[in-house]
């Protein structure tokens, strides 16, 4: 790795920090700076913005993500489309600071790009089996996998913002998957 690319990796890491202390809200260039002991200007000199820096973040944290979705073990993409879409909110509600950045509305557009979106190209390939096994109507994949993913992002910003405990938590997943189930039956 290059000097270049070891201080640009620095910055990024420091950026994951500062987030998952003390949330995205409180990111700046000069919080990184002070950290890492450059001035914020030196941090300008690799980054053009704060929102080039959380764009890396946001990308890694889904890849992140997607790792602890873990492997397709479902015999089915119904069950898959359960498991996955529970898990994936589960772990937004449990480090609400860590990824809080992926709620931010700047950020939006890298969570639904499908090109950087590991999550968005996994729930695309299991609405696409469970259509060709004929379990789901046909659906325009694409803007059927964004409509969930966003959806599932408000349910865990909603268990979030509303605090109203575990229990309420579990009901309200359940409750947006079953209806998100429903609407694309055959």
């Amino acid at each position: 790795m290059s000097e270049k690319e070891e201080i640009r990796r620095k910055i990024v890491e420091t950026a994951k920090e500062i987030i998952t202390e003390d949330g995205y809200e409180i990111l700046s260039m000069r919080k990184i700076a002070a950290r890492i002991d450059y001035s914020a200007g030196i941090i300008y000199h690799y980054f053009k913005d704060k929102q080039e820096i959380a764009d890396i973040v946001c990308r890694e944290y889904l890849e992140e993500i997607n790792e602890i979705l873990g492997e397709n073990e479902e015999e089915s993409p119904e069950r898959e489309f359960f498991v996955v879409l529970k898990r994936y909110i589960t772990v937004l509600v449990t480090n609400p600071l860590k990824y809080g950045a992926l709620f931010d509305m700047k950020n939006m557009k890298i969570i639904e790009e499908q090109s950087d979106n590991p999550i968005l190209k996994r729930i695309e390939d299991i609405l696409r089996s469970a259509e060709d096994q004929a379990i789901f109507r046909k659906l325009e994949i694409g803007i059927a996998a964004k409509t969930v993913l966003v959806a599932a992002n408000g349910v865990a910003a909603q268990i979030i913002n509303e605090k109203s405990g575990e229990e309420y938590g579990k009901k309200l997943i359940d409750h947006y998957l079953y209806i998100l189930f429903k609407g694309m039956l055959k």
